[in-house]
């Protein structure tokens, strides 16, 4: 049976939308799904300092930022210091392949959030991830997270 093949999509953003202004859920794979090279310690420990990092320097703002065991969900507002969303995410993965020797698939999947109903909606989906791949019993339970209090 052929695979469906995923139609490409272009993550430039509107000229009439203000990019610091725009909240987007992303999801980002490994390139081999279905090891659990992502939760490793070490790797996910890094990921984690690599989101504080960005965040300290006002380039991401990350809402919430959950990483499972071979990809990572987050709801992520680029701050004004950042490149862009493309640009931003690009440079993080690479920096990550070097220091962690990450494959990822290339680019990533994005979904700018319109209104506070969806933002709930995607906040739930990436707590319930875990739970839902029958990781952890309660979402409270899965601690390769960040959940940004403001």
């Amino acid at each position: 049976m052929e695979s469906k093949v995923r139609k490409w999509l272009y993550h430039e953003i509107p000229s009439w939308i203000e990019p610091e202004n725009q909240t987007y859920f992303i999801t980002i794979c490994c390139k081999k799904r279905g090891t659990p090279y992502l939760i490793q310690p070490q790797v996910a420990n890094a990921v984690i300092e690599s989101l504080i990092r960005r965040k300290k320097l006002g380039a991401w703002h990350p809402f919430i930022f959950l990483i499972m065991p071979d990809h990572v969900h987050g709801i992520i507002r680029f701050g004004m210091d950042s490149k862009g969303m493309k640009s931003e995410l690009r440079n993080w993965k690479s920096w990550l392949a070097k220091s962690q020797n990450i494959e990822w698939q290339e680019g990533f999947f994005d979904h700018r959030i319109r209104d506070e109903n969806s933002f709930t909606e995607k906040f739930e989906y990436i707590l319930q991830n875990p739970v839902r791949a029958g990781l952890v019993e309660q979402a409270q339970d899965w601690h390769w997270k960040i959940v940004s209090e403001d």
